[in-house]
């Protein structure tokens, strides 16, 4: 499994690429936060050199506005995967899409099996299953997730699994066991991993193991 950073934010995914994450995704809630919207957001990130891929979520509410919005995207640059909602209107737009093969797919909002289904036979590059939503909803995300995974292989689909929503240490993991091909993290929960106390504690009795190393060091100096 491979990692994406879950952000729009241009810092945000030059940090992630530090630790060798260069796949983002976006979605519409970031772009509110930072007061911009999807077109800007797809060129500033897809003109970090290292970054690989990007998948912004397109707007709409029909097919032919999700299309279009596509058709902005892939004029921009080839790193774009447009996400598109895996709804009914979202996935005419994927099949339409896959005719031409103009972009990539992301088929996102997905929490359920039988939509992961639709949407790989549609035509989508990946579906997006929001673990942590589907918790919120009262569905069990990580079940989707290992039933989704297990369906696509056995039906042979080239269908690739993206494990988003992901709130937790736990949830990345169990996304893991469960076969996803990728998990996306946002920024803080990657932050808060490698700032967890216990590795600080870790890193403090290894830093003073050393202050002694050298301290012995310089005594037989």
């Amino acid at each position: 499994m491979k990692l994406f950073i879950d952000s729009a934010d241009v810092k945000e995914v030059s940090e992630a690429i530090k630790f060798n994450i260069n796949r983002v995704t976006t979605n519409p809630f970031f772009l509110v936060n930072l007061g911009t919207d999807h077109i800007s957001v797809a060129k500033e990130l897809s003109n970090i050199p290292e970054v690989v891929e990007v998948h912004v979520q397109v707007p709409g509410s029909s097919a032919s506005d999700f299309v279009r919005e596509a058709g902005k995207l892939a004029a921009i640059s080839s790193k774009i995967v447009a996400k598109i909602p895996a709804s009914h209107e979202g996935l005419k737009a994927i099949a339409e899409i896959k005719k031409t093969g103009f972009i990539k797919t992301t088929a996102t909002a997905v929490v359920t099996p039988l939509q992961a289904i639709l949407a790989a036979q549609a035509g989508a590059d990946y579906v997006a299953v929001l673990v942590g939503r589907a918790y919120k909803m009262g569905i069990k995300g990580i079940a989707v997730l290992k039933a989704v995974t297990k369906t696509l292989r056995k039906m042979g689909s080239e269908t690739k699994v993206i494990a988003a929503s992901l709130h937790s240490e736990e949830h990345v993991i169990s996304s893991l066991a469960a076969g996803a091909d990728y998990a996306t993290i946002s920024y803080p929960l990657l932050n808060k991993v490698l700032s967890h106390k216990a590795i600080l504690k870790t890193l403090s009795e290894m830093d003073e193991a050393w202050r002694q190393q050298a301290a012995k060091a310089g005594v037989k100096a």
